[in-house]
This record gives structure tokens, sequence and C-alpha cells, in this order.
């Protein structure tokens, strides 16, 4: 097996800097993935409380793009949906920033 000494220069080089690169995404994913976890969760009013019990969003899913934004009375309804499934069958995010339907809200 050969050393540091009998790569190039650039070679070593680059490979320390992928090194750091892949220890710096592990880092970042470590404390985004913490930082998730501890934010508040918002309350929504009664009224959407009752209507989010009963919403079921597997209900559009698999049926290719036959439920669209005008199909949704709220906005968090085409999100759900959208979270769902994310490859987005259904078109609820036209300018792919993850946001369903934002002309509802």
């Amino acid at each position: 097996m050969g050393t540091a000494e009998s790569f190039p220069q650039g070679a070593v080089a680059y490979s320390r800097l992928l090194l750091a690169l892949a220890l710096a995404c592990m880092l970042c994913f470590a404390s985004c993935s913490e930082e998730t976890e501890e934010l508040p969760r918002t309350t929504p009013s009664s009224n959407q409380s009752k209507s989010r019990a009963g919403f079921d969003p597997r209900k559009y899913l698999g049926q290719g793009n036959r439920y669209n934004c005008k199909h949704f009375e709220y906005q968090w309804q085409a999100q759900a949906v959208l979270e769902a499934d994310r490859s987005d069958p259904n078109w609820l995010d036209g300018d792919s920033d993850g946001v369903a339907c934002e002309h509802l809200r």
C-alpha cells in the first residue's frame, strides 16, 4: 500500500479537502436535525384542529395528476399531500420551493 509520499501533492490536498467537506456535512446534518426537533410547534385554531383531524392526505396519493390546488380549501391540506409524496404528481408546488399552493395562504 502506498504512503502519502507516493501520491502527487494535488491528490493528497484533494483527498484532504474531500475528507474535510464530508466531515463538515456530517456535523451540519447532525446539528440541523437536532435544531428541528427543538423548534416549537404552532398550535392551529380550534376550527383548523377539527378539520385537520379528519383530513387524510393518503386519499390524494397514487392517482397521478388528478388533484390540483383547486381541489383544496386550505393551503395546509395541499401541503400535507405534498409532504406525503415529494415527487409532486399533482403539481402542487409549481415553483419547487417546498410550499404547496402558496396562493391559498
